[in-house]
């Protein structure tokens, strides 16, 4: 189902190719931490350990430009559903909004106390959620950057936050093992979701909204029901950190990666493991486990079997998978079922 993509590096920048038949080098000169595409596919914006964004065009393979502001590490990407805007989020303890066609800085949103791990656009582009090591996840309106809320319901940091498709209801996932439902007109808490044997590094709805996805540090992913939080499949198959989980378009599938340096296909219906991409060559060294996600940043990456694949996302059309290899993105057809 997956094949026909390579990445390499070289000369001491980090290199994202695209195969069969063209080679596009993308470089980075750090680790890739965030992907995001584009609503139509057309485009995909990168971020590195180097503090920057970098648009390209996916046909051509062409760096569409370069986003300069931020002074950390941006670990988060969402584009706007209109495709025209980019929000970021970064350890700088900042949101900023981008103007994609012209390259340029909207507007910084001051409100987070500490690192910021994780920005999502509402399905109709007014609202953008966002997600810190404060514990606090914050609504901020789009079209002037006003914040409009502060949730505060974590006992840890907040390390996830998504929209569900209907807009109506908010899923945040936290370092204190739980996953929480939030009605997003007034932030009251809707439900608290416990099952995880470690912090919930990532979660996300399906397409219909019936059911959320969640990774963790105890190797697993979970699916639960939306109406009623029952926990429906354990899905073991990483032997380490769950770091991303993504739904393929149609729902039918499940994408993953994780610090095993697999990223894995699932099928939604029965939890079968339907395809495995294998990463090769680095790994953490010298973590604990109180520094949470900071293991990026504060934990040696040393050659290994394996690399960390921080980052795994479709293609909004489905056709494709991208996910962060260690300091490489790579970029896969992903065919249909």
């Amino acid at each position: 189902m997956i094949g026909g993509v390579l990445a390499l590096a070289g000369s001491g920048l980090i290199a994202i190719q695209l195969w069969p038949r063209s080679e596009r080098t993308f470089p980075h000169t750090g680790p890739v931490i965030g992907a995001a595409f584009a609503p139509d596919g057309g485009m995909i914006a990168t971020s590195a350990s180097d503090n920057l964004i970098r648009l390209w065009d996916v046909a051509s393979g062409q760096l569409k430009g370069v986003l300069r502001g931020h002074t950390d590490w941006i670990f988060d990407l969402a584009f706007a559903p209109d495709g025209e805007t980019i929000a970021s989020a970064s350890w700088d303890h900042t949101v900023k909004l981008w103007r994609v066609r012209e390259g340029t800085l909207l507007r910084t949103l001051h409100g987070h106390a500490s690192l910021v791990w994780s920005v999502a656009f509402s399905p109709d582009g007014r609202l953008i959620a966002s997600a810190g090591e404060d514990r606090t996840i914050r609504i901020w309106r789009a079209a002037d950057g006003v914040m409009l809320r502060t949730i505060i319901g974590h006992s840890k940091g907040a390390l996830s936050v998504t929209f569900a498709p209907d807009g109506q209801t908010l899923a945040s996932a936290g370092g204190d093992q739980s996953i929480k439902l939030w009605r997003v007109a007034d932030g009251a808490l809707l439900q608290t979701l416990l099952g995880h044997a470690g912090q919930v590094l990532t979660v996300r709805f399906a397409p219909d909204g019936q059911t959320i996805a969640s990774g963790a540090w105890d190797n697993t992913v979970k699916l639960w029901r939306v109406s009623d939080g029952a926990l429906l499949q354990t899905l073991e198959g990483h032997s380490g950190r769950v770091f991303s989980v993504m739904f393929t378009p149609d729902g039918q599938r499940l994408v993953s990666s994780g610090e095993d340096g697999l990223v894995r296909v699932w099928q939604v219906r029965d939890g079968v493991i339907l395809d495995t991409l294998r990463t090769q060559r680095w790994k953490l060294e010298g973590c604990e486990p109180t520094q949470g996600w900071q293991m990026v940043r504060s934990c040696g990456v040393v050659p290994s079997a394996h690399r960390l694949v921080y980052r795994a996302l479709v293609a909004p059309q489905g056709q494709r998978l991208a996910f962060g290899d260690g300091p490489l993105l790579r970029l896969y057809p992903l065919a249909s079922q």
